[in-house]
């Protein structure tokens, strides 16, 4: 799951035609049927829940047009997944 979010935030970075597409909406309405149905500790998957809305606002912001010009408190541009992929979940 985790991959599949990275690569669409990747396709997403490219500012590719392939985010314009509608097979585009339905790779994500097909993330969230797949992170509907897993069986996972609930933290592992608030922080999955979490990159997915990320990547959807993300879409979303490029189809409307709007750059991410503001910064939020951690220095990252909204929506901006560099990093957030790399880190691992930790607990403790």
């Amino acid at each position: 799951m985790e991959d599949r979010l990275e690569a669409t935030w990747q396709a997403l970075q490219r500012n590719s035609n392939e985010a314009r597409d509608v097979n585009f909406a339905r790779k994500l309405e097909a993330l969230d049927r797949e992170l509907r149905s897993l069986k996972i500790p609930y933290e592992e998957w608030e922080v999955l829940f979490r990159k997915k809305l990320l990547v959807e606002r993300s879409w979303l912001r490029s189809l409307a047009g709007v750059k991410d010009s503001v910064r939020e408190g951690n220095g990252e541009k909204p929506g901006q997944l560099t990093g957030f992929f790399s880190r691992r979940f930790r607990t403790g």
